[in-house]
């Protein structure tokens, strides 16, 4: 039986635009604790998974999800860095503060808030690609991964996990 499509095609002629070509994920399921000095960005968590798309014209599709806590009552966010770069996916500059993708609007001292987003891609490349998500909060603070600022064995305080979704779409 041949399926046919709105604009005539059929399955068997159909273009691959638009499909998964592969996926890859990456699960972390440790706590990270980071001081972000200086600067407005943390180092790399080790939340990260790596892609070699097909086609230079091939998309990535990014899926995110994060469980994130930070000391005091200050905001926490991520950004994502392909090959050791932030990629687009992020707000426009704006005076002093910070570019994220993601951002936490509700945090309280000692909670933890689970953050996520998507993006696609455009990368121009056929060779591996590493994504990172890396944490995002004003400079001189605490940021925590897949755990909240006070920690201890209580079976109120969880511990998280966080994942990083890689996906390669025919352009």
């Amino acid at each position: 039986m041949t399926i046919y499509f709105a604009d005539g095609t059929s399955q068997a002629t159909a273009g691959t635009a638009g499909k998964v070509l592969q996926v890859v994920s990456s699960t972390k399921t440790s706590e990270y604790v980071e001081d972000i000095g200086g600067g407005n960005y943390g180092s790399d968590m080790g939340l990260n998974a790596s892609i070699t798309p097909s086609s230079s014209s091939n998309k990535v599709l990014i899926i995110i999800s994060t469980s994130q806590g930070t000391s005091s009552t200050t905001k926490t966010g991520f950004v994502v860095f392909r090959a050791g770069s932030v990629i687009g996916y992020r707000g426009d500059s704006s005076g002093n503060r910070t570019r994220v993708a993601a951002n936490d609007v509700t945090n309280s001292n000692n909670s933890m808030v689970s953050l996520s987003g998507n993006y696609l891609d455009s990368p121009s490349s056929t060779s591996s690609l590493t994504y990172s998500v890396r944490i995002a909060c004003p400079a001189g603070h605490w940021s925590y991964l897949n755990r909240q600022e006070s920690q201890s064995n209580e079976s109120s305080q969880p511990i998280a996990a966080s994942t990083i979704t890689l996906m390669e779409i025919a352009g």
